[in-house]
């Protein structure tokens, strides 16, 4: 079946249809919602071949999450506490994420850069 293919380039091929026809959605939802939905989709892109848009939607999602942590960091600790699993989920998808990018993207420089974003936020939330 078409669902249980192992060729990657149609797989890549499927989800980069996929990601252009539901832009749309980001009007409904908002585009943390949007983004981080995409976030199963980073390490099949690039595997099939296509690190442009890969790199993009692995951007995006990496930004929504950041601008979401950076607000769990404003709050005061009271706050904080209340939103516990929220932040461990939102730093949970940013590693998995980053862990992608390690694993196949050719920019060193940007994965340097994401990885020293990722240890200073996280830093700042459990300081």
């Amino acid at each position: 079946s078409v669902l249980n293919t192992n060729d990657v380039n149609f797989i890549g091929e499927a989800i980069e249809n996929f990601v252009k026809s539901t832009d749309f959605v980001k009007e409904i939802y908002g585009d943390y919602e949007y983004f981080t939905l995409l976030s199963p989709f980073i390490e099949n892109l690039y595997k099939s071949g296509n690190s442009n848009l890969s790199k993009d939607l692995y951007l995006n999602i990496a930004n929504q999450l950041k601008n979401r942590l950076n607000l769990f960091i404003e709050m005061s600790k009271e706050n904080k506490s209340e939103y516990v699993e929220n932040i461990a989920n939102n730093l949970f998808e940013y590693s998995k994420i980053l862990n992608v990018l390690k694993d196949y993207e050719a920019d060193k420089s940007l994965i340097k850069s994401e990885i020293e974003s990722f240890i200073n936020i996280k830093e700042k939330l459990t300081n």
